[in-house]
């Protein structure tokens, strides 16, 4: 057997052999530890990874539904109801233009809603990544001369395609400016690729009739400029 190693005091202490066997249980302990930490860890990341795209297009879709609740049609070119179908753009997906009223969060009084410009896009990240976009411009106030507020609402996305229901069929394009129809109805389709699948998550909102912009607000646009 190993002597015992002796302190400065004279009682025995560890031998060698134990603080080695010590050093290879505490190696073996955190080797251990790591490899649980790394397993769960990266199967939470792959289920966030699988859970993220579903969520994300719900929410945009649930956003872009509020808006097109609260849809109103100013009486000039400028904020008119615009669809693209997108087939010229670098980023291949609809363009989807309209004016809306925007509440602010916590805010449940209409009496403090504010009128934008939204548009719903898809566009490619620094990385060639598809992301579908929301930009907001305000339609009066010092706001509406700077640029448009741009968020992210789902990425990656594979594809974006509205149609509009002008009360006879459904229509891919709604660009003509002499349209005098007002949309009844759109259909969204929002598509992401989960492995080798592509899933599609569908939302159809119906566009309340009546709501025209008054040529009070109209005017107010024009002298904020």
């Amino acid at each position: 057997m190993a002597p015992r190693l002796k302190g400065v005091d004279g009682r025995a202490g560890l031998t060698l052999l134990e603080i080695l066997i010590a050093i290879a249980l505490g190696a073996l302990v955190v080797t251990v530890v790591y490899s649980l930490y790394h397993t769960v860890s990266a199967t939470v990341l792959g289920q966030s990874a699988r859970r993220a795209p579903p969520e994300q297009a719900a929410a945009a879709l649930d956003q872009l539904s509020r808006d097109l609740t609260s849809l109103f049609l100013p009486d000039d070119e400028e904020g008119a109801f615009h669809l693209d179908p997108g087939s010229a753009h670098a980023v291949s997906g609809s363009v989807l233009r309209f004016c809306t009223l925007e509440v602010p969060a916590g805010e449940a009084d209409l009496r403090w809603a504010e009128t934008v410009q939204v548009a719903y896009r898809l566009a490619e990240d620094e990385e060639g990544i598809r992301e579908l976009r929301r930009e907001s411009r305000p339609l009066v106030g010092p706001a509406a001369r700077t640029g448009p507020v741009t968020n992210v609402l789902a990425r990656p996305v594979e594809s974006f395609q509205v149609k509009v229901h002008d009360g006879t069929a459904w229509q891919e394009d709604w660009t003509k400016a002499a349209e005098k129809t007002r949309p009844v109805m759109v259909r969204v389709d929002l598509a992401w690729r989960q492995g080798p699948s592509l899933r599609t998550r569908r939302a159809v909102v119906a566009i309340p009739a009546g709501l025209v912009f008054t040529s009070r607000l109209e005017r107010a646009s024009s002298s904020s400029r």
